[in-house]
């Protein structure tokens, strides 16, 4: 069985057949200890995060690599199986090296 690595993606561009995906965002609410809303200004997407300590609060500017299903209400729901720190990343540069990426590379 072949293992997919998580595919970088902002949330617009979220495909019906993503698996398993990579999105840096901003914490926008805290729903409870473990989930929250990752906005990325281009939408927001429900974080599971059950086996994961987490230490950040709303505002923080984190990478969440994890998989695609769907909650409740058949909203996309992403379980994090990483969650990194990118405190110091200039977002807005991030945000433009993407669309050259997409661009170029077909994403």
């Amino acid at each position: 069985m072949e293992i997919k690595p998580a595919i970088q993606r902002m949330i617009k561009d979220i495909k019906e057949d993503d698996q398993k995906v990579q999105i840096t965002g901003y914490i926008d609410e805290m729903d409870d200890e473990t989930s929250f809303l990752l906005q990325d200004g281009t939408g927001k997407i429900k974080v599971q995060a059950e086996n994961i300590n987490l230490s950040y609060s709303p505002g923080d500017l984190i990478n969440v690599s994890g998989d695609l299903g769907y909650g409740e209400d058949k909203e996309r729901v992403l379980t994090a199986v990483i969650i990194q720190n990118m405190e110091g990343l200039n977002f807005e540069y991030y945000k433009q090296l993407y669309e050259i990426k997409k661009q170029y590379l077909n994403m």
